[in-house]
């Protein structure tokens, strides 16, 4: 009985020594939506995704200034990204009424993509006419001279006293100039009269010893009241040869 126990043993043996080895079974690893939880994983944040919302509320100002640091801080390569930041930095500036700043920021596009195109129906004219400006540039050896507008003012205010208009216009220097002249010959004009009418009389007019200092006063107070009368006008005509008007519908 033992001897049959033990040949029994011996073949099963032989047995699961002959049989082949069982692969493995692999275990595939576990995708984006199983690692999540069954939702797949966020795209990436781009870098620059924080000025697109600025842009796209409006905010043109901190727009401008997030696309400017993105541009000077970002090591990115990637022309498209690079291409749609100088696009919107051109826009921002634009909209910002900054004429030239926007111009450089177009020019700096056209380097990298110089087919370029902006769609006329997703941007404003005066946006597509200063790119059309920089290509134009950037094709040519010309340059366009663009003056940044400022909002348009009614034509009353150009016969304001006092550099008044030029200050309208953005010419702070000429503003400054023309209301320092006024005041200056208006003060003069009030003094000489002050000083002609001193020296005369109810009575008896004027005294002979007194005559030749009133009629020199009174010669200053006709060259001054002319000459204040000539920087206003001069100060409408500037008004109106430089009146800005703007460019925004």
């Amino acid at each position: 009985m033992r001897i049959l126990l033990f040949v029994f043993i011996a073949c099963v043996s032989c047995c699961a020594q002959d049989a082949p080895p069982q692969a493995e079974q692999e275990v595939p690893p576990p995708d984006s939506a199983s690692a999540s939880g069954g939702a797949p994983l966020p795209a990436p944040v781009l870098e620059e995704q924080g000025c697109l919302d600025f842009y796209q509320s409006g905010e043109y100002e901190k727009a401008a200034d997030c696309f400017n640091s993105f541009l000077y801080m970002t090591k990115v390569t990637d022309t498209a990204r690079l291409v749609s930041a100088y696009e919107h930095l051109g826009v921002c500036l634009t909209m910002l009424e900054k004429k030239r700043p926007a111009r450089a920021a177009f020019l700096k596009l056209l380097d990298l993509r110089a087919d370029h195109e902006l769609d006329p129906n997703v941007y404003l004219p005066e946006v597509i006419s200063l790119f059309q400006i920089a290509k134009f540039e950037k094709r040519t050896s010309f340059k366009v001279l663009i003056l940044d507008t400022l909002p348009a003012y009614p034509v009353a205010w150009n016969f304001t006293p006092l550099g008044v208009p030029q200050f309208m216009n953005g010419h702070r220097i000429k503003g400054v100039a023309a209301c320092g002249a006024q005041l200056l010959l208006l003060a003069l004009s009030i003094y000489s009269h002050d000083r002609k009418a001193s020296f005369y009389s109810d009575d008896y007019g004027y005294r002979e010893e007194d005559l030749e200092k009133a009629r020199a006063y009174d010669y200053l107070q006709r060259g001054t009241f002319l000459g204040l009368a000539g920087v206003y006008v001069y100060g409408i005509i500037d008004g109106f040869i430089n009146k800005r008007i703007t460019i925004k519908g």
